[in-house]
């Protein structure tokens, strides 16, 4: 009896999720939670192209100093 009632909960959520009304889309927590995720997910944007330029500028560090200094396993004995 239990199982049932949660079972029959969850599918009303599930359709209500599926299907929002315009009274769940004007909801004032519903608008304010969308505003929290848009933002989010704006900053996790920024993050990713930050992090992205940074592993570009590393990369090209790399390439300019093994083009100016030459390593060696030994050094010059002379």
């Amino acid at each position: 009896m239990r199982l049932q009632k949660s079972v029959r909960s969850w599918a009303i959520t599930i359709d209500t999720l599926k299907e929002p009304g315009p009274a769940f889309k004007n909801d004032p927590r519903v608008k304010k939670l969308e505003q929290k995720r848009n933002k989010a997910r704006g900053d996790y944007k920024k993050l990713v192209s930050a992090y992205r330029e940074k592993c570009t500028a590393m990369q090209k560090l790399e390439v300019q100093m093994r083009k100016t200094y030459t390593y060696s396993a030994r050094p010059d004995s002379e």
